[in-house]
């Protein structure tokens, strides 16, 4: 399992402070028994919290699913919402396994990341890693922080190690095709044999490393917390869109008289396909 181990750089850490100077966001326990958000704490399948990444290789829409993974559900989330991954390198990309990022640009940021609390593992459920699941990395028993790790494709030995537990997954085929987008050229880091990026050497020399050595990374630009939906039976989603976010389709399910005109407009294009 050595050669397929999500790395983490940081270990160590303490407890969880979020975060320092413009990231401006309050001090919030999460650790082993931290009380959780009401909306996180719900176990109903049917509920999910959409986020969205602008990046330079493009935007990706992403599901993250807190039944699946509360704590790592919740540990993202507040990542996103603190600013933690905007302007982040996507610095390891490797072909046909994973991308990974979550190395803060800035040594403030990074400082802040060190105060963060490990997560403790939580049950593993059976997620399968299909295209475009995403998961934290770590690097042993109770070692998730801060860095996260998309499936380059379905990759059935990941998530059998306890910290590698799914919490939300690409849906939509535009994000799948921007993830597929990201430049893998570098390869893995050198810990695993690669001539990719040294995330020792980026924490201690900070973007600088990367701009020099590697100047065709892609980036995430930022990303947002865009809506809290839920599942209907008839397949629609019903979300409550964040205040003033731009950008995004946040999806309003049709009307029931729309839902008879989509009907009858595929029953008419299958049609002529026959004919």
């Amino acid at each position: 399992m050595k050669s397929s181990m999500i790395f983490v750089a940081a270990k160590n850490m303490r407890k969880l402070v979020v975060l320092l100077g413009f990231i401006a966001c309050s001090s919030v326990e999460i650790s082993n028994g931290g009380a959780l958000p009401a909306s996180l704490r719900r176990t109903h399948t049917d509920h999910y919290v959409e986020v969205t990444c602008f990046t330079t290789a493009g935007t990706m829409q992403i599901e993250i699913y807190p039944h699946w993974s509360p704590l790592g559900a919740f540990r993202f989330i507040h990542l996103v919402e603190s600013g933690m991954f905007d302007n982040t390198s996507f610095w390891r990309a490797v072909p046909r396994f994973v991308v990974q990022f979550g190395i803060p640009d800035t040594k403030l940021k990074r400082t802040a990341v060190n105060r963060l609390a490990l997560l403790e593992d939580e049950p593993n459920i059976g997620i399968q890693f299909t295209d475009g699941t995403i998961s934290f990395a770590g690097s042993g028993k109770n070692s998730r922080l801060n860095q996260v790790f998309f499936s380059l494709g379905h990759q059935p030995r990941l998530g059998h190690s306890p910290w590698e537990t799914a919490f939300g997954r690409i849906t939509r085929g535009e994000g799948l095709k921007t993830l597929h987008n990201i430049n893998t050229k570098y390869g893995d880091m050198p810990q695993f044999h690669g001539h990719g990026p040294n995330p020792n050497k980026i924490g201690n020399l900070g973007y600088s490393y990367l701009k020099e050595n590697f100047p065709n990374l892609d980036y995430i630009n930022t990303c947002h917390r865009n809506a809290e939906c839920r599942k209907r039976e008839d397949g629609w989603a019903v979300c409550d869109c964040e205040n003033g976010f731009q950008g995004v389709h946040c999806h309003t399910p049709p009307s029931k008289e729309e839902r008879v005109k989509i009907a009858l407009a595929k029953a008419n294009k299958l049609q002529k396909g026959d004919q």
